[in-house]
């Protein structure tokens, strides 16, 4: 989206009779009309955020623990040793971001409605002010001109995961164990319930 942002500084200066020295203007996949993320992605994202925010155990450590362990580590290296972390808190709410908010064509926000008027207020004053006239502009990208598809057709499955497990003693205890541990911590008390039954499993994955 740096290629939108370019745009609209440039001509900005323009209009305040500003020099930017700006001989070249290139604009690499630059959603120029919009970016589009896929709502799918988007509901996703607020259904996990909602799935993380309810399950208090595991909030606590990607929000407290973890963040704390980091810091005490640096400390101890005296800042020697940064550690890049982003909680899931930051990962899961980064689509409302106030670029992301205007910048995509269709926004889901926190309650899970997709709405548009944000961004149409923001591409009405895109639009306003134009491009930049003292430069060549040029857009490049990633794409393909011709409109040759990547050879799947809608709703086409991409991958397919069905497989039956049948754990020998040790696996079945680590099962009895680990599922119902994974259960308690996401605060999904149905996979505690299921973890404890015995028994083979069946898997089955389409995308």
């Amino acid at each position: 989206m740096g290629g939108v942002i370019g745009r609209y500084a440039l001509a900005d200066m323009e209009a305040d009779n500003e020099t930017h020295d700006v001989r070249l203007f290139i604009a690499h996949d630059s959603p120029m009309q919009g970016a589009n993320t896929p709502l799918s992605f988007q509901y996703f994202s607020r259904h996990a955020l909602d799935e993380y925010v309810d399950a208090p155990i595991l909030y606590g450590i990607g929000e407290v623990i973890v963040p704390t362990l980091i810091s005490l580590t640096e400390l101890l290296t005296l800042n020697n040793l940064s550690i890049p972390y982003a909680s899931p808190l930051e990962t899961l709410t980064i689509q409302d971001t106030p670029a992301a908010v205007q910048l995509n064509y269709s926004y889901v926000d926190i309650l899970s409605n997709p709405i548009s008027a944000i961004n149409e207020q923001w591409q009405s004053e895109l639009d306003a002010i134009g491009y930049p006239t003292q430069s060549r502009n040029i857009a490049i990208s990633n794409g393909n001109e011709c409109a040759v598809d990547h050879g799947f057709g809608p709703r086409a499955p991409f991958l397919e995961v069905h497989d039956d497990h049948n754990p020998d003693f040790f696996g079945d205890l680590l099962h009895l164990v680990v599922t119902p541990l994974i259960g308690a911590i996401a605060s999904e008390y149905e996979l505690v319930i299921l973890g404890i039954l015995p028994g083979s499993s069946k898997y089955f994955f389409d995308l």
